[in-house]
């Protein structure tokens, strides 16, 4: 039964599912009696630490409500670009960057303030705006839809959180706090970006062309040649003899894989 926390609990017959992190603290009181009767000591100190559950989400073709035109609004405007969504902008007036992006058809606009109706045919909520009231407005009519949404200013509201982010080619790192502190978040991916070397994304893609070769051996070698490939540490060296040298020791190692299970 959907209502808004982040949990789903079984036990036996009984499922209880919670959509958003601000019940956490009342998910016991909340339950029905005979549920509570046959959670162990150990389910309830699970639902007292509920965490969050990381994910990655595929956005294409999906139709993405960005309720707001100004600085916040860009941003998540400008994270949703790579994803391939739908995107629609609800506001009477855009920011510079979101007006470029307008005439570049990037984006769809509803030039106007926002009514609960403009959720409708909506997958995802981004509550985007500088009043708190109107972002709240917002929250209460995605939830009443049954849509997830994403609240700027008010974690508690959110059904899930936008990570700061560090990109490495096709390989992307994400870090949260739980909403606790963005900031803190920012601050520990600069930190990351000092030590995740360029050369881990072209490791990566020499990495996801032997995929389908090791996928195609028998199960009981699969794990001998992922050990192998990484055991070469290509993004090392990339980065201190150069990419030739790397490409020449991943063919040198294809060339180990038995004929049968090439392309």
């Amino acid at each position: 039964m959907p209502s808004s926390s982040g949990l789903i609990w079984s036990s036996c017959n009984a499922v209880v599912t919670f959509w958003s992190p601000h019940f956490k603290s009342s998910v016991l009181k909340g339950m029905d009696i005979q549920v509570r009767k046959k959670m162990t000591d150990n389910d309830r100190q699970a639902i007292s630490r509920v965490q969050l559950y990381p994910a990655f989400l595929s956005l294409q073709g999906k139709v993405c409500a960005v309720v707001g035109g100004g600085s916040i609004a860009t941003r998540k405007v400008r994270s949703l670009l790579v994803t391939g969504a739908s995107i629609v902008v609800i506001s009477p007036q855009l920011h510079a960057e979101l007006q470029v992006l307008l005439s570049r058809s990037l984006i769809h606009s509803i030039p106007s303030n926002y009514t609960e109706e403009h959720l409708k045919g909506v997958q995802i909520v981004f509550a985007a705006t500088n009043d708190h009231e109107v972002n709240q407005c917002v929250a209460e009519d995605a939830h009443a839809r049954g849509l997830w949404v994403n609240v700027a200013d008010n974690p508690a509201l959110s059904d899930f959180y936008v990570p700061a982010t560090i990109h490495r080619g096709d390989l992307t790192v994400a870090i949260s706090t739980g909403g606790s502190s963005p900031a803190f978040a920012r601050y520990v991916r600069e930190l990351l970006e000092e030590t995740l070397s360029e050369a881990l994304g072209q490791a990566l893609d020499m990495i996801a062309q032997a995929r389908p070769l090791i996928l195609a051996q028998p199960k009981e070698q699969q794990a001998s040649l992922w050990e192998s490939l990484f055991a070469l540490r290509l993004e090392a060296i990339i980065e201190t003899e150069g990419y030739p040298l790397a490409r020449s020791r991943f063919e040198e190692w294809l060339r180990q894989i038995p004929p049968k299970m090439g392309c």
